[in-house]
């Protein structure tokens, strides 16, 4: 897939993932996403419009890329409209704090640069366990 311009004059790079995302390719894809930032992008948007399969592998890998991205103050915006894709986001609460938009075009428009939504901003929603809850654990 081509890039596509971004507001501000920044040229992303979408990266189709393939039609599964499963514990099979899920590293893959993960580290895929990551090696997209290379020359100095800045913005990649994962493209899942032809993603019909997400496992929960994915969805962790995925988020991992978002975090790893976020931490180096880069966008990584994710497009997943169908909602087969976005099942396993929804059942894992991923979806309340990954940068998640309808569509390719809607993930390019999305979040012009501003203090509230800088790279990254979003980790600061992120779900976090009380140090209580592991208590105990072995």
């Amino acid at each position: 897939m081509a890039d596509q311009q971004v507001p501000g004059g920044d040229r992303p790079s979408v990266v189709a993932l393939p039609a599964t995302i499963d514990m099979n390719n899920a590293r893959q894809v993960g580290q895929d996403l990551l090696a997209a930032f290379a020359g100095g992008v800045t913005t990649v948007i994962a493209d899942l419009t032809g993603t019909i399969r997400c496992s929960a592998a994915g969805v962790h890998e995925i988020a991992l890329a978002c975090q790893r991205a976020a931490a180096s103050s880069l966008d990584l915006r994710l497009a997943i409209p169908s909602a087969e894709a976005l099942h396993v986001f929804s059942l894992t609460g991923h979806d309340r704090w990954l940068p998640i938009y309808p569509s390719v075009a809607a993930a390019i428009a999305g979040g012009e640069t501003s203090p509230d939504t800088e790279p990254g901003a979003w980790l600061g929603s992120l779900p976090l366990r009380p140090a209580a809850a592991h208590a105990g654990r072995g």
